[in-house]
């Protein structure tokens, strides 16, 4: 319960105690209320500018980000901890010289408290505005070009937060140090602050929104890149998550064994039934318009091999060779649409079954192509060399198609041989 007296203590008790009395003294203003107000005003001026060179909100936000990159390590992308580490390390860099400017305010007020009537001081101030500003508007566009990269939601939800506020509190110090580049008044930065309106970053690390960086060593990087482009739209549009509609392993998959028909995409990893009803249609149409710009065939066949060794030939049913389909067909006197159309391939697949029957002379060139296009295509190929059907096409200017290229090269080889 606490004290309790057992008689009342009369008030000159406490007024002439000596203790009490030394109690007041020292804690009752010394000067004059000008000097009071000089003084008070000193120390608020040092804590303005304080907080503008400090960093601390940038470097807190930093450090945030950096805890959440850590926390979700395996499911962000490699480069992500190398490069908030570098980050951080540049940032404090630049801190550590805002202290050292901050350790001199407190010396050059002494000299004039009054920052306004302080000439050196506001020169001071302006350098170190001039030397701060490009390094933060650095740290914002490092931050809007971040290469952080996953595919999964529930770590990229608290690490675009975290992306966020440290692109606001970047914002907001190059602000402030934007009113340090002129004549410095306590009373206009205060109103200053008070027009400061908070930006909108949208920053991301999510695959479907952040934008990545393609490796150009990466097989067939350019059809990568527009299946990635696909992807993003899809999930921005659905609003499905990336496993939902095709992982960064799939369409590395696809972009490398360049399927050219819904059944090769069956045997693409994270591809089935329904996944292939839904997209293959688009898939399959950018990759056979990729591999007709640049005469490129499937490369399946490795993967089908592959595939039939995971099975360990379960299926023993011996199948005819496509290519033999395809020249029976021929032979019953079908045209290139109308195989396509009954095996369920694309016009590129089969011309491409027909130029290898061509090549080994099982069928005559003079049937499928005409003495004039042959006669174009070989002039070009005389000029340009057979290595790049593009540019073969590109100097024909259309008169010759792919299917027809091909076909009339293939030939020329099984007359070389």
């Amino acid at each position: 319960e606490g004290i309790v007296l057992i008689s009342k203590i009369p008030a000159t008790a406490i007024h002439n105690n000596d203790n009490v009395l030394k109690g007041q003294q020292l804690l009752a203003y010394k000067g004059n209320l000008a000097d009071r107000f000089a003084a008070a005003r000193q120390i608020f001026t040092q804590q303005l500018l304080e907080d503008i060179f400090s960093f601390a909100e940038i470097a807190a936000c930093a450090q945030q980000l950096e805890q959440q990159i850590k926390h979700h390590k395996e499911k962000i992308n490699k480069e992500a901890l190398g490069w908030i580490n570098d980050f951080n390390r540049h940032l404090t860099t630049d801190k550590e010289v805002g202290f050292k400017f901050i350790g001199h305010i407190s010396h050059l007020l002494k000299a004039e408290g009054i920052i306004e009537n302080n000439a050196a001081l506001q020169k001071r101030i302006t350098d170190a505005a001039n030397h701060f500003i490009p390094k933060l508007e650095h740290y914002l566009y490092e931050l809007k070009s971040h290469p952080l990269n996953t595919e999964h939601k529930e770590a990229a939800k608290p690490v675009d937060e975290k992306l966020n506020e440290l692109a606001i509190a970047i914002y907001h110090g190059i602000y402030n140090m934007q009113y340090c580049k002129q004549a410095f008044s306590v009373t206009g930065f205060l109103q200053y602050k008070l027009k400061f309106t908070l930006p909108k970053f949208n920053l991301s690390c999510y695959a479907s929104e952040a934008s990545e960086t393609i490796n150009s060593n990466e097989a067939n990087a350019e059809l990568y890149e527009t299946l990635n482009r696909w992807r993003n739209m899809v999930c921005a549009e659905s609003g499905q998550p990336i496993y939902m509609v095709a992982n960064k392993a799939t369409l590395k998959e696809i972009s490398f064994y360049l399927p050219l028909n819904k059944k090769d995409l069956l045997q693409i990893k994270g591809f089935g039934k329904a996944k292939v009803e839904k997209y293959g249609d688009e898939i399959l149409e950018a990759v056979e318009s990729y591999c007709n710009r640049y005469g490129l065939e499937t490369n399946m066949a490795p993967k089908t091999i592959t595939i039939k060794k995971e099975r360990k030939h379960k299926n023993s049913e011996i199948k005819t060779d496509t290519k033999t389909v395809t020249f029976n067909l021929y032979k019953e006197g079908k045209d290139i649409t109308t195989i396509a159309k009954e095996r369920k391939l694309t016009t590129n697949t089969i011309e491409g079954h027909l130029a290898w029957l061509i090549a080994n002379e099982e069928i005559d060139i003079n049937e499928l192509v005409s003495s004039k296009k042959q006669k174009l295509v070989l002039e070009a190929a005389a000029v340009y060399g057979t290595e790049s059907h593009k540019t073969l096409i590109d100097m024909l200017h259309g008169e010759v198609s792919y299917g027809e290229l091909k076909m009339v090269l293939a030939a020329n080889k099984a007359i070389i041989k």
